[in-house]
């Protein structure tokens, strides 16, 4: 499953603002089952110099509260679903390439956060069972984007927070394990609690 949170970022020294905050689910399903599980944040910059020259990173941060969670009983095979208040946060980060620019002064990036870490068997309703999916719920995702000031090779060791943006973001109740977020249909709905730039 991934999930796809989308923020635009201005920072400073000619460089990025995140303009908007978005997120969406989505599930790849495969004949065995599911084929990844992930959230995603989308970070849509304006204000973006030239990576090769300006070195940037986007991270997202997912503190994930709720989910829903499909276990297997080893004794009889049957799997059960069931939901868990967690608490629990997964990050990623990317450094911004050429690749990302869209136009002058724009870049979109994807930042894709692993969820394994929810596949935990304390989350199911029996901690002897196998976790087998997850679905997140709720969870604050805060999105930031640094410029990187250090030396090369790695400029990107040493880094400034430019901007930041943080949103709850709930998974509309329609969607749960007979009924799965869509591939790039699925919006969270999200509301921005803090932004800086």
């Amino acid at each position: 499953m991934s999930k796809t949170i989308s923020m635009s970022i201005l920072l400073s020294f000619s460089f990025v603002i995140m303009l908007r905050t978005q997120a969406q689910a989505h599930y790849i399903y495969t004949s065995s089952g599911y084929l990844y599980h992930s959230f995603q944040c989308k970070a849509d910059l304006q204000g973006v110099a030239n990576p090769d020259t300006k070195p940037a990173e986007a991270e997202c941060e997912v503190q994930v509260s709720q989910i829903d969670i499909l276990c297997l009983n080893p004794a009889n095979r049957d799997v059960q679903p069931g939901s868990a208040a967690v608490q629990s946060t997964i990050v990623n980060t990317v450094q911004l390439t050429p690749e990302a620019l869209t136009g002058k002064g724009k870049a979109s990036t994807d930042i894709i956060v692993p969820d394994g870490a929810l596949l935990d068997p304390q989350y199911c309703v029996n901690p002897n069972w196998i976790p087998v999916d997850v679905i997140i719920r709720e969870a604050t995702a805060t999105q930031n984007i640094y410029k990187c000031t250090g030396d090369d090779p790695t400029p990107c060791d040493v880094r400034e927070l430019a901007s930041t943006t943080e949103s709850l973001c709930v998974l509309p109740a329609e969607f749960d394990f007979d009924n799965p977020p869509v591939v790039g249909e699925t919006p969270y709905d999200c509301t921005e609690v803090f932004s800086a730039h």
